[in-house]
């Protein structure tokens, strides 16, 4: 399901980045897809340590906690890491990149997460879960499985 979120802001990314010459438009593929995995491998990694709560805050309506603010930064910088080391972003565009997209990213996950009632993880298991599927987190569903029952 995430991949599907990702392809449904390909073009909201494309009209708020196009301006930007530092962020060339076939660089807007590859921005969503290392947000995506960064996201995916940072909620995994949250996950494996019990930060469930933390999770649960971060894709809700209600003002982020330290531990959820925690978890969006370490996927923003994990996303800057990759756009300026190997997709040739200089960091100036990659933060840019960043601040306009993980934004969008979030917001779509939190309005799936809304479908239900706040203590209901269930729409994350689907968001992330599907993703196990090519392995792509080592089995994220493996690693949260236990908190999402």
């Amino acid at each position: 399901m995430l991949n599907q979120i990702l392809s449904s802001l390909k073009g909201e990314a494309l009209g708020k980045l196009n301006d930007n010459q530092d962020i060339p438009n076939e660089k807007i593929d590859d921005i969503l897809h290392i947000a995506g995995e960064e996201t995916e491998k940072e909620i995994a990694r949250e996950a494996g340590t019990s930060g469930l709560q933390n999770i649960m805050n971060l894709f809700s309506d209600s003002e982020n906690t330290p531990g959820a603010n925690s978890i969006q930064n370490k996927i923003s910088q994990n996303i800057i890491s990759k756009l300026t080391g190997s997709k040739g972003l200089n960091p100036s565009a990659a933060e840019t990149a960043v601040s306009t997209v993980l934004p969008m990213i979030l917001n779509k996950i939190t309005a799936k997460n809304n479908e239900t009632p706040s203590d209901d993880p269930s729409p994350l298991s689907s968001v992330f879960g599907m993703l196990n599927n090519n392995n792509s987190s080592g089995g994220l569903l493996r690693k949260i499985g236990g908190f999402f029952k």
